[in-house]
């Protein structure tokens, strides 16, 4: 193949020419691509421009990257995991949760709609999908006003039906709201999500209100890498 020579951005070309590849057929389905080396000498880019591609080609399912093999072309018939797992369905927590008190920040705040610097319960875990081993945080946030009054000021985070029902015993009925955002992770998430560099996780916060009033946000962060959300008709 041709050095890249159009004026776009160096990265893009390298992107198209390999998934041209793909889909033409030049790379099978299960088949490893060229070593890194070999396509920065065949495209005549850096190591950089390359690896930029390799993400945007694996962010579009095209090919998954093996740590210590490389990077293969994806099965055609893998259907990509289904992400929304019923929260009723435990997760397997990875060691024990850290539980601690905090103000809201202003990003906090934003997300879980709550007056910045109210006061807060927190409780983080890191778990695994008992069903394909997948890792997720999680991080579960009680606002202290919604607490209080309830047994849940002394035992902030019991089970999660126990927990509802309280708050529904305090404040009456309960809505919930699903936010869902793709990032880029932290270097901790990155660390604690086993990710291969440069990996583009999913951020799905289920915000719990009564009478107006945010009274519990749940969110859980995994990788975006092959996986889709699903959500049942109404």
């Amino acid at each position: 193949m041709a050095r890249i020579v159009r004026n776009d951005a160096l990265y893009k070309q390298v992107t198209d020419a390999i998934r041209d590849d793909i889909t033409e057929g030049v790379y099978q389905s299960g088949e490893a691509l060229p070593s890194e080396a070999r396509m920065i000498d065949q495209y005549g880019v850096s190591r950089t421009t390359l690896r930029q591609a390799l993400v945007i080609l694996r962010t579009e399912g095209l090919i998954e990257i093996q740590h210590g093999r490389g990077s293969f072309v994806r099965s055609r018939n893998t259907a990509a995991t289904v992400l929304h797992r019923p929260r009723t369905q435990p997760l397997q927590a990875i060691g024990e949760p850290r539980i601690y008190r905090q103000d809201a920040d202003a990003t906090t705040a934003t997300l879980i709609g709550v007056p910045e610097g109210s006061a807060l319960y927190v409780c983080e875990t890191t778990a695994t999908e008992p069903t394909n081993g997948r890792r997720v945080l999680t991080r579960t946030v009680l606002p202290f006003a919604a607490a209080e009054g309830t047994e849940l000021e002394t035992d902030p985070f019991p089970e999660r039906p126990a927990q509802l029902a309280r708050l529904s015993a305090r404040h009456g009925r309960l809505t919930a709201t699903e936010y869902v955002q793709a990032r880029m992770p932290t270097p901790d998430e990155t660390t604690a999500l086993a990710l291969p560099d440069i990996t583009p996780i999913l951020e799905t916060t289920l915000v719990t209100v009564a009478k107006g009033k945010t009274v519990l946000a749940e969110t859980e962060t995994t990788t975006a890498e092959g996986n889709r959300l699903a959500y049942p008709a109404r």
